[in-house]
């Protein structure tokens, strides 16, 4: 979905399972993540990992646009619910950006563009973004553990979020 806002009211702190992948097409943002505070400008992105406590701040004039990425979906395409993505372009600089941002501007190009007939195509495109992400930005679950010092309850937390977002469509025995 687009952001389009003019007033500067920050939002809410939330979280949920699904990530969430913003794209700054012009203006700025500013994205609390927890506790950490990110300034994003025009062709930043972000990837907000599922159940993370967000919320934007806008600055002013934004003109972004979200991309919710079904979290269950997502983790039946890679086959594990143990998803962890480092994709900030604010902290972090290579050339897999490029390609990401070449990906969501073909996108919103193709969205805004195109005849509407076609979905399996922008779909296709959907799918290629995907890829970018899984190859260039996606942490495996044991390197996951030496970046970052967990705190065992939130990470048994999340595990059994995880585990029921996983499972949450089998019957139950």
């Amino acid at each position: 979905s687009f952001i389009h806002e003019t007033n500067n009211e920050p939002r809410e702190q939330h979280y949920h399972q699904n990530l969430d992948m913003l794209y700054v097409l012009s203006g700025s943002v500013d994205v609390v993540i927890d506790d950490k505070d990110y300034h994003l400008k025009e062709e930043d992105m972000i990837l907000i990992n599922s159940n993370k406590r967000h919320k934007f701040e806008n600055s002013g004039n934004l003109l972004a646009i979200i991309f919710a990425i079904d979290c269950y979906l997502l983790s039946q395409t890679v086959g594990t619910t143990q998803m962890l993505f480092l994709c900030n372009s604010a902290v972090d600089k290579n050339s897999a950006y490029d390609k990401l941002r070449h990906q969501i501007k073909e996108i919103i190009r193709y969205y805004y563009t195109e005849t509407k007939g076609d979905k399996c195509y922008l779909q296709a495109l959907y799918y290629q973004m995907l890829h970018v992400l899984i190859a260039n930005f996606m942490v495996k679950t044991e390197e996951a553990k030496v970046l970052f010092d967990h705190n065992s309850d939130k990470e048994r937390i999340s595990e059994i979020q995880s585990y029921i977002q996983g499972h949450y469509q089998s019957p139950i025995r």
